[in-house]
């Protein structure tokens, strides 16, 4: 295997262990040292086979102290760190997972409380909307205790709420949901009744829409 770097190779490095190389020459391979890890591991593992066969010659092998070598980089992660900074993304991701499960759960339950609390309630077959003339309003039966009212239109077809109106009197212009029907679809209008605390109180029967 031929080094790189100003011709210095195995046979340069073991001359150098064994000390018959010229100063000058010396010179030269201890700065290339300096810049070439892989000339100082190779060196490093020359020296202790020489040293480990005690063949009497350590005093005329240049010690490896002598040459200023700069020390071995370390990575900038270890093993274990590596380790560690896996384990401690891997529980984050769960954390974090966990959170996003918990809010979409917490989201949808509240849309199907929303949609439960539309759909759903007591009927009372007596409580009827009342179309009156050709689309002018909707009429229904004032409800004892009843604080304001709310008109739902519902398609058939999405099986979804599509519009909600307001009205404080058992009574509301067609113009206030005109906005919310459509000629090619199903739409149905319901009315809820609720008290001054937000509660529902009735739900009358559904009128289709033609």
């Amino acid at each position: 295997m031929r080094l790189a770097g100003r011709g210095i190779d195995e046979y340069t490095l073991a001359a150098y262990l064994a000390g018959r190389l010229s100063p000058a020459r010396r010179s030269d391979v201890a700065e290339f040292l300096r810049s070439n890890e892989d000339a100082r591991d190779l060196l490093y593992a020359a020296n202790q086979l020489m040293e480990s066969e005690g063949d009497g010659h350590t005093s005329s092998t240049p010690l490896l102290s002598s040459v200023a070598i700069p020390p071995r980089r370390k990575p900038l992660l270890t093993a274990s760190r590596r380790l560690g900074v896996l384990l401690w993304t891997f529980i984050v991701l769960v954390c974090l997972t966990a959170f996003l499960t918990t809010v979409v759960v917490a989201f949808r339950a509240g849309v199907d409380r929303g949609l439960a609390e539309v759909t759903s309630g007591a009927v009372d077959p007596s409580r009827m909307i009342a179309l009156q003339g050709p689309f002018v309003a909707l009429n229904w039966t004032d409800i004892e205790d009843a604080a304001h009212y709310r008109i739902v239109v519902w398609d058939d077809e999405k099986s979804a709420v599509v519009g909600q109106v307001r009205s404080d009197v058992p009574t509301l212009d067609f113009d206030g949901i005109a906005g919310f029907l459509d000629d090619d679809a199903v739409r149905r209008v319901w009315m809820d009744a609720f008290d001054a605390e937000g509660r529902l109180l009735e739900r009358s029967r559904s009128l289709l829409l033609q």
